[in-house]
């Protein structure tokens, strides 16, 4: 580790004097991002009261900042190293709903008090399915190029190491203490670290919603509609992305699992 060193040294002249013990941030228009993608719907109204619609999207949107107010991470004087998949890819989406207007069993429609009953419930619900969302590798600024001493800077990968090295695979539930290898990482001391910008990806989303659903027709203008609705039928969590900092010595709780998002 580098002890620090006073931030006027590495500023240029002309940001001398610019409130350095605030900060400040410099804006620009030096961004750019491209997407490309895939997307794909089916619609269709069958027989028998049944509707489905499905859209799936297969895409890459690459970038080197992903919103207005972000900042250059790692080296700011090379926003071409900063270039990498956006915080909000996902490569993959795939989204379904669906209604099933169940028949009543009662034909006599004489029978007033039992079609009323019985008749007009429907089955609807949804699916989500979609790619985790990305994220970066970060080292302490005291451990990698700490010459610059920069918030946000990016480690080496380990020698020997590869990115197939830090994936694991199985289920996120037995990973949640490890969800990537953190022995494939090491600090880059004085030097720039060589890894990429949201180079791993976090767990994927699985959600299945369900409702109940009966409409009574109370006169020729007005209906009425009772709902009884289950989201993430299936009682399956959604995991956050895991830690991802490398501490300055060990790998501390680096690839380690302690949130859950919703859907």
């Amino acid at each position: 580790t580098g002890a620090l060193i006073a931030p006027d040294f590495f500023a240029p002249p002309q940001y001398l004097g610019l409130g350095r013990s605030n900060g400040f941030l410099l804006r620009s228009n030096w961004a750019s991002s491209t997407y490309h993608g895939l997307q794909a719907n089916y619609r269709r109204r069958m027989s028998k009261g049944i509707l489905v619609n499905a859209a799936y999207t297969w895409s890459k949107t690459l970038d080197n900042i992903s919103s207005d107010n972000a900042v250059v991470e790692h080296n700011s004087r090379n926003i071409a190293g900063n270039r990498g998949v956006a915080d909000f890819d996902r490569t993959h989406r795939l989204t379904a709903q669906y209604v099933i207007d169940l028949p009543s069993p009662i034909r006599n429609q004489d029978l007033k008090a039992a079609v009323f009953l019985l008749g007009g419930w429907s089955l609807n619900g949804g699916l989500t399915l979609q790619s985790g969302a990305p994220f970066t590798v970060i080292g302490g600024a005291t451990a990698n190029a700490y010459f610059a001493q920069v918030a946000r800077v990016r480690p080496n990968i380990a020698s020997g190491k590869t990115l197939d090295d830090v994936i694991k695979t199985g289920r996120v539930q037995d990973r949640l203490t490890q969800f990537f290898d953190p022995t494939a990482f090491s600090n880059s001391e004085d030097k720039w670290g060589n890894l990429g910008r949201n180079i791993l990806r976090g767990p994927a989303q699985r959600q299945v919603d369900v409702a109940l659903a009966k409409n009574n027709r109370i006169s020729e203008r007005f209906s009425a509609e009772f709902r009884w609705e289950m989201f993430n039928l299936l009682n399956q969590a959604t995991f956050a992305n895991p830690n991802s900092t490398l501490p300055v010595s060990g790998v501390g709780n680096m690839g380690l699992i302690t949130a859950t998002i919703g859907g």
